[in-house]
């Protein structure tokens, strides 16, 4: 059983074509579920190896499968809390490389040891005047070569890096370090994905309270920021009270911006107005509804809470 706090991650660990899962708890334990259904069949676990080969990066570990050294082999990028006290750092990432074969993964525990590295890429999450930090990887190859890293923080924000696969203790580019002025509440975990298929990421982030916010961007899918600027224009627009039990303030709108109101199955719903910068939800029942804005080729989403 998992302690507390269980962060999954989901991959091909072992190389044999299928997806396993891998879950961290708040305590640091790894476990392992390998599937052994294989591919493109319906998900058969084998049961848990718990404590998985001993890797314990430290409280509130969140872990991702990636195959950073392209060996067909999922290697595991673990964000962490703290790293060590020798250093200091806060907010890191440990690289675990996979040292095993198809169908037999292996790890040696010692972060430290060649070639794992506990600050892998020097990404570090700490924000200036904060005494602590936690990074949530998620990776993901642009092509053949390149990737694209994105990472939730303590304070609630994501940041963006982008490098070549080449040795993990290189330092990444740091191209945003505060995604489109995200900030959830505490203890961001981000993932994303061209959801949408237009050739822009979107991002699902969660925080430590509880519930998902859902966030198109400017990030493309060869990991370039079509527009920081754009980025930064488009996080002047707010709402406001947020819960309501009616009436939704809304400020920055475009002129002539496109407005679809969708519910929790992101379905369409009409008979909703927006008037003089208000949106009336009086007579809709309670639950959580998604405003969506379409402007100039670029569109938003917003979640909306009725009471």
């Amino acid at each position: 059983d998992f302690s507390s706090n269980p962060s999954p991650a989901i991959g091909d660990m072992d190389g044999d074509g299928d997806e396993d899962i891998i879950v961290a708890d708040a305590n640091g334990d790894l476990y392992y579920f390998e599937n052994i259904a294989g591919p493109n069949m319906e998900f058969e676990f084998a049961p848990a190896v718990a404590q998985y080969f001993s890797i314990n990066p430290g409280p509130n570990a969140r872990p991702e499968i990636f195959d950073f050294n392209q060996d067909g082999l999922g290697d595991l990028i673990v964000g962490v809390r703290q790293v060590s006290e020798e250093d200091g750092e806060l907010g890191n990432v440990n690289y675990y490389e996979n040292l095993g074969s198809v169908g037999e993964p292996q790890f040696n525990s010692d972060a430290s040891a060649e070639p794992n590295t506990i600050t892998f890429g020097n990404v570090n999450t700490r924000i200036f005047g904060s005494a602590t930090g936690s990074a949530s990887p998620k990776l993901q190859m642009i092509n053949e070569s390149e990737f694209v890293l994105l990472t939730g923080m303590e304070s609630g924000q994501v940041q963006f890096y982008k490098a070549e696969i080449a040795n993990p203790v290189d330092t990444f580019a740091l191209i945003d370090p505060a995604v489109g002025q995200i900030e959830v509440g505490r203890f961001s975990t981000v993932d994303f994905a061209d959801i949408d298929n237009d050739n822009y990421f979107e991002l699902i982030v969660g925080n430590m309270r509880g519930g998902l916010n859902v966030y198109n961007t400017f990030i493309n899918i060869w990991g370039d920021i079509s527009s920081t600027k754009d980025i930064e224009e488009e996080s002047l627009l707010t709402i406001f009270p947020n819960p309501s039990d009616g009436y939704f303030n809304i400020h920055g709108i475009e002129i002539g911006s496109s407005i679809e109101l969708r519910n929790h199955l992101g379905q369409i719903i009409n008979g909703f107005s927006l008037h003089e910068g208000r949106v009336d939800l009086s007579n809709f029942a309670s639950g959580i509804y998604y405003l969506n804005f379409h402007s100039s080729g670029k569109s938003r989403t917003y979640k909306l809470i009725k009471l």
